[in-house]
């Protein structure tokens, strides 16, 4: 069954990572050079990519036990939602529907990606430029798999077809602003600028998945599993982000030979460049 091998895949994953977890412990109580022990951020955002990719996992695995219909927390919340309907929170849910479609999302990550490249930040530029590719192969790859049905048709606001497992919105909104809002992070300095884009990422991923419950076009086990997946996805990319920044310090703190000294220093943003250097003038 299709679940199982996902759920399988995911607990090799998760072994694979205890593995890691504890060849790293031990590697720090050896005398092991420093610049080959592993970062305790590598190891734990790879532990969150594996626990956050079980959970999914997991939780498909348990609709499909069920033979992929509504569970009793998917009716209780369908029922509220159907029963608490207006004209105020239709309005709203349809806007987001557009703004969190492929295409706002797909002018969105390509603006990002322009302005992050055109400021040489290349790899952030490449991780948030694939986010709609990444959110619709993840997505589209799943569903045919698990193959549940969506809610009822005469329940939908708006009419949507294919399959509901995981929803295509939540994983798009939750891989596109996840990836930017951590690029975004890792280089601002100040505190509150990092907790007020966490936060606004948070809500706007949030408020996509509910939107999908309100319309009726999504059980709300199908948007906890695509922001389960998305989530995954943003921690693997962190270690992506985490692995390639400690090369660049390895490089940047390598001592270069006096012989082969460069005027100029460009390896990286994280050096200043001190600038030309300064004829020297002979006492007459």
């Amino acid at each position: 069954m299709f679940a199982d091998r996902i759920e399988l895949v995911a607990a090799v994953v998760a072994v694979a990572w205890i593995g890691l977890a504890l060849a790293t412990a031990l590697a720090h109580r050896l005398p092991v050079p420093r610049q080959a022990l592993m970062r305790t951020d590598v190891v734990v955002a790879s532990g969150v990519t594996a626990l956050l990719f079980g959970a999914g996992a997991a939780l498909a695995d348990h609709i499909a036990d069920g033979r992929l219909g509504a569970t009793a927390y998917d009716s209780a919340v369908w029922t509220f939602a159907v029963e608490h309907r207006s004209a105020a929170a239709t309005a709203i849910a349809s806007a987001l529907r557009v703004a969190g479609g492929t295409g706002a999302l797909c002018v969105l990550a390509g603006t990002a990606g322009l302005l992050l490249l055109l400021r040489g930040r290349r790899l952030d530029a490449a991780l948030v430029v694939s986010t709609p590719l990444v959110g619709t192969l993840l997505s589209e790859g799943l569903k045919p798999g698990y193959g549940r049905l969506r809610p009822p048709a005469e329940a939908q606001l708006i009419p949507e077809s294919g399959f509901s497992l995981p929803s295509g919105h939540t994983v798009d909104a939750t891989v596109v602003l996840g990836v930017l809002a951590l690029v975004l992070v890792v280089r601002t300095v100040s505190r509150r600028r990092r907790g007020a884009i966490a936060a606004v990422a948070t809500l706007a991923i949030t408020a996509a998945g509910a939107g999908r419950v309100y319309l009726g076009v999504h059980w709300a086990t199908d948007v906890v599993a695509g922001w389960l997946l998305g989530a995954a996805w943003v921690a693997l990319c962190a270690v992506v982000l985490l692995v390639v920044d400690r090369r660049a310090r390895r490089r940047a703190a390598k001592p270069i030979p006096d012989h082969a000294a460069p005027t100029t220093v460009t390896t990286g943003p994280w050096l200043a460049d001190p600038g030309p250097r300064r004829p020297r003038v002979s006492a007459a």
